[in-house]
């Protein structure tokens, strides 16, 4: 899959396409007993 440059590129076709080097890290869940804000936290 090629990597989008933009937005434009990631949203077209109503899809969104999340980079490769993104997946692993970005979407952390939270925790039981943790304090830290995850991604997804932020981003719901």
């Amino acid at each position: 899959m090629k990597a989008p440059k933009n937005i434009r590129e990631m949203i077209a076709g109503n899809k969104i396409a999340v980079p490769n080097y993104q997946r692993a890290y970005s979407w952390d869940t939270p925790v039981k007993n943790s304090n830290r804000k995850t991604q997804t936290d932020v981003f719901l």
